[in-house]
């Protein structure tokens, strides 16, 4: 029984309790709550631990990883950089993007740029404010009005599919906003972040600008309809308009219209005076230059811009120094109207004799731009017609909405004497005695689609003068639109049908067209015994053209250049002590940095660092190219008789001389070396400047620091090779200049030998690698024991040949087992000099195989190679190899001539453009390489030049990214990543992937198949 005390005893240790309880529930309710409320963790897209996987302009060597993330610091927000990923955000379509970033002092850019794309090609952009940025702080920007990764900022590009795929994301791209102000950010991460009401209400003001957007966009499409109406009721024909280039059919029902929509007109230097007021303004990256006699550290462009009539008026690009500028290029013509262009009404086909004109049924069209930096497109137009026209048929195709710069153009349906655009064929012609002779017969019709010929479609060999039909043939189809072909993605090339038009057996010489029945013909060709000399004499010009130190002009060549970078002209090189392997422009830095400052009084220079090829576009000359030397003298060790009397474009010392021309050539780059092979053996890897050319420099006028490296084993022994080779096939003809090399190729070896752990220790000390070292050195022994016969070379040569592999990888030595199997009988292995024959055999079969397996007879035996212009994959004849020719050299099997034949084609015209990609050869050749000299003077691009041609589009490569967001996006027809790869060049100058070139990838592999291909007979006279 309670008592009063006890109950009061309780009480308060019921209510502790219950307060207890009470407290525990509420922290339960508050916890429950904070959970409720929790913001969920940001959603990483990237980490910013790494380095872009490309970057262009003023950001293009603006990055550096540091502790806190990857260091943006650039001089300009002109620029980008890209990121390849793979991330699945599926689950996170309403996210907003965001950035980490914390800004500099020295930070000024207002805004940058977002893309992100996925795996089909759709891209999505978001710009982010960045003029409240609160300096030295870490902060986080999300994306302007609060747009998601389902309603983006701007729809920057559709992919192939309908939306965009978030559990693909495979790019990030940052671009600035490309003002002239400067960027220094330490970015730590780009992620997705759930939206906060502020997100939510930005992302209504979104949407309601969307809703203004599609308002707008009902408006203009009403005005382009309004236009449309007007254009139809009064077409205009403006002087400058679009101009017809070529009327022909591409079926008996499809007529091909091709129209040149603008032009560029090339301007040289002009003379500049200074003006009061004038201003340089410099801009872009930071490069070490001679300014006056004084080595300073300057922005690399200097544009000069005028005060007129109150406005800043820009006037080019200063070479400083010399008292020039390069101006901007004028462009004429008017703009197509596109808003026409594929509307059956805008056409009128009228009969001759019919008394009304027709409409075409369809109108299909595809534009791809063909001027300097994109400023000028070729337009292909195709009418389909509502019924076939019969042979003879005279017709007028009046614009009656389209402002061609003419009313209307006549056509007669003449398959026999008009050329087809679908009609593909050799535009350097054959030998009669050439196994392999294909023209091939497609078209893609761009927003058409494919084109489907009938197999068996007849086919006829005219001649040029008669029109006579001197060989029939079928047509065999290749390759069907849908079809895989041999490519290491396996997919089609051309997107259409492709058919093969062969005429091998015909041999007799002559002038003349392909022409297939109800289509038309090809350009007109040549049968000829020296159709492949004339080849190759025009592909050595691109070596002549690129030489470095003489002048060039009449009467060896029309192209003209200033004698450049030579000492006599005041050119200073300076020594550097780094070498090539260690990373060329980084090198250079790395060696002169410390003259910023110094005058010249104060310098060491290198007088004999002059000559050899320059690369490419630029102008360095590096040890790679004694490549080039090393194909010339296979060629004329080869076939000495036949290259004894073929005479080439020199200057007149050298034509003059006893020297077959084709050593004077082979001469030239080696002797560079030699000058630059110190008295020890010693040879320095070439020469070098501090950046690419300075905007508005020809290579006579550069001011850029240059260097000449330090020598380094791998050039050394490349030298070796090159210059044992010349001293053995040199010496009946210069016995005394054979002897001067042999010399000179034992001391480089011997300085190699001694030198090469100590180089390669240097250089991995300066975080450097120097790779496949053993290539160089087995080549270098299997020469010089073929010119000494010192059994030590051999010795050499066994230690470092792939030959002794289970399974040999021939291309890393395949110049060094051709050699090998050549040495005379009794000399060397037998046993290994069989095995070499029987691979070198083995992947000239598996090129032909690759050959086989695509329509357009492109040939590698590296079937994994990637398909990207940087290996000359449609242009270079076996794209980095030679075993082709090479085969046929060792066995006479014509399967390996053909395949060499075959290799050629594509980059000599038998492609969908009709195009050759070597300046100054056939009908249509490439105009605009990356050839800064013939630019910056308004010249034509010299002849000679091979360029790097085509990479797959649809490979999405980083480094030409830049060109289709800049150019293509907002020219071709249709989405430039949509266009089959085998029509993807674009001749447009700018584009490195597609328009540069090197004379060691692209001119001189070229030249060595052309000049095979036109002495081969006095090789099977000799070996039989």
């Amino acid at each position: 029984m309670d008592t009063k005390n006890s109950r009061q005893d309780r009480l308060p240790r019921a209510r502790t309790a219950w307060i207890i309880a009470a407290a525990a529930l509420a922290a339960c309710l508050a916890a429950a709550s904070m959970a409720a409320t929790a913001r969920p963790e940001p959603v990483a897209l990237l980490d910013c631990k790494r380095a872009p996987d490309y970057a262009f302009l003023d950001w293009a060597k603006a990055f550096a990883v540091e502790a806190g993330g990857l260091r943006l610091r650039a001089p300009r927000s002109a620029g980008g950089a890209g990121f390849n990923i793979q991330v699945n955000v599926a689950g996170h379509r309403d996210w907003t993007p965001a950035i980490r970033l914390t800004a500099a002092e020295g930070h000024g850019a207002a805004r940058l740029r977002l893309i992100l794309g996925d795996a089909d090609g759709t891209t999505h952009e978001y710009a982010f404010d960045l003029a409240a940025l609160k300096r030295g702080e870490p902060q986080t920007v999300t994306a302007e009005n609060g747009a998601s990764l389902a309603e983006p900022g701007q729809l920057k590009a559709p992919g192939k599919t309908e939306g965009f795929d978030a559990a693909r994301l495979t790019m990030i791209q940052v671009q600035g906003d490309w003002s002239d102000k400067p960027v220094d950010l330490l970015l730590a991460g780009i992620v997705l972040v759930e939206p906060n009401e502020a997100i939510l209400a930005e992302r209504a003001k979104l949407r309601e600008k969307r809703a203004r957007e599609a308002e707008r966009a009902r408006r203009e499409a009403e005005a382009r309809e309004k236009l449309k109406r007007e254009l139809l009721a009064n077409p205009v024909h403006p002087a400058d308009g679009p101009a017809i280039v070529h009327v022909g059919a591409v079926a008996p029902d499809v007529i091909a219209l091709v129209l040149q929509e603008k032009t560029l007109q090339r301007v040289g230097q002009q003379p500049y005076e200074k003006q009061p007021g004038d201003e340089w303004k410099r801009s872009g990256d930071k490069v070490i230059a001679w300014e006056g006699d004084t080595v300073v550290e300057t922005p690399i462009h200097i544009e000069v811009e005028r005060q007129e009539g109150g406005r800043k008026r820009k006037l080019g690009a200063l070479a400083i120094g010399t008292n020039r500028l390069h101006p901007e290029e004028p462009v004429l013509g008017a703009a197509l109207t596109v808003v026409t262009v594929d509307e059956p009404a805008a056409y009128r086909i009228q009969a001759e004799g019919a008394t009304d004109a027709q409409r075409p049924a369809r109108v299909w069209w595809k534009r791809k731009p063909n001027q300097i930096d994109a400023r000028g497109s070729e337009v292909t137009v195709f009418l389909k017609l509502a019924a076939p026209m019969a042979e003879g048929t005279r017709c007028r195709v009046r614009f009656a909405g389209v402002n061609a710069s003419v009313e209307h153009t006549d056509f007669v349906y003449a398959p026999r004497t008009t050329r087809s655009i679908a009609v593909h064929a050799s535009q350097v012609g054959y030998r009669p005695d050439d196994p392999f002779k294909r023209a091939l017969l497609s078209v893609w019709l761009g927003t058409g689609g494919a084109m489907s010929y009938a197999d068996g479609t007849p086919f006829h060999l005219l001649d040029e003068a008669t029109g006579a039909v001197v060989f029939s043939g079928t047509s065999r189809r290749l390759k069907a639109a849908a079809d895989k072909e041999s490519f290491k993605a396996g997919r089609n090339y051309g997107k259409t049908d492709v058919h093969a038009l062969d005429f091998g057996p015909f041999s007799k010489p002559g002038r003349y067209r392909v022409c297939v029945e109800g289509v038309g013909c090809s350009y007109p060709f040549e049968i000829a015994r020296d159709a492949w000399e004339r080849a190759f004499r025009t592909s050595m010009m691109g070596l002549l053209h690129h030489r470095s130190g003489i002048e060039l002009g009449p009467p060896f060549t029309d192209y003209r250049r200033p004698r450049n970078m030579h000492p006599a002209d005041g050119f200073r090189v300076v020594p550097m002590d780094r070498t090539m392997l260690d990373g060329e422009i980084k090198a250079v830095l790395d060696s002169v940095r410390g003259l910023v400052g110094k005058r010249a009084a104060d310098c060491t220079f290198v007088p004999e660092a002059w000559g050899g090829y320059m690369d490419a576009g630029d102008w360095d000359r590096r040890s790679l190219h004694l490549s080039v030397t090393y194909l010339l003298l296979e060629l004329y060790e080869l076939f000495p008789d036949y290259f004894a009397t073929v005479r080439l474009s020199l200057p007149p010392d050298e034509r003059a001389n006893a020297l077959p021309d084709i050593l004077d050539e082979a001469l030239w780059d080696l002797s560079f070396y030699r000058r630059l092979q110190l008295p020890d053996g010693g040879v320095r890897g070439g020469i070098e400047s501090t950046a690419h050319p300075r905007p508005g420099e020809c290579s006579w006028q550069e001011t850029l620091v240059a260097g000449v490296f330090a020598p380094d084993h791998v050039s050394s022994w490349t030298f070796a090779a090159s210059a044992a080779k010349f001293a053995r096939v040199a010496e009946r003809v210069a016995p005394k200049l054979a002897a001067e090399y042999r010399e000179a190729a034992v001391l480089a070896w011997k300085w190699a030998e001694a030198n090469a752990q100590r180089v390669e220790a240097a250089v991995a000390a300066r975080g450097g690698k120097v790779g496949d070292a053993d290539r160089g050195r087995n080549l270098a022994a299997v020469e010089l024991f073929a010119l000494t016969r010192d059994a030590a070379y051999h010795d050499a040569f066994l230690a470092t040949t792939v030959l002794k592999d289970a399974n040999p990888e021939l291309l890393r030595q395949q110049e060094a087992a051709f050699a090998y199997t050549r040495l005379p009988e009794g000399v060397g292995d037998a046993a290994l000099k069989r095995k070499a024959r029987d691979l070198t055999v083995k992947f000239a079969d598996a090129g032909i195989r690759f050959a086989e397996g695509n329509a357009w007879g492109l040939t590698t035996d590296v079937s994994q190679l990637p398909p990207m212009g940087f290996v000359g994959y449609f242009t270079a004849p076996g794209m980095i190899s030679r075993t082709a020719p090479r085969a046929w050299a060792l066995t006479g099997d014509e399967r390996f001539l053909a395949s060499a034949l075959r290799a050629c084609q594509f980059a000599i015209g038998v492609n969908p453009d009709n195009l050759v990609y070597t300046t100054g050869l056939g009908h249509k050749p490439v105009r605009n390489p990356l050839h800064i000299d013939s630019r910056m003077t308004g010249q034509p691009a010299p002849a000679g030049i091979t360029v790097y041609g085509i990479s797959d589009p649809a490979e999405r490569y980083g480094f030409d990214n830049w060109a289709y967001i800049w150019y293509l996006g907002r020219t071709m027809v249709p989405d430039a990543r949509t266009w089959p790869a085998a029509e993807s060049h674009w001749d447009i100058y700018l584009v490195p992937s597609s328009n540069e070139y090197t004379v060691h990838q692209t001119i001189a592999p070229t030249a060595y198949t052309w000049g095979f291909l036109a002495a081969r007979a006095d090789l099977l006279a000799g070996s039989r």
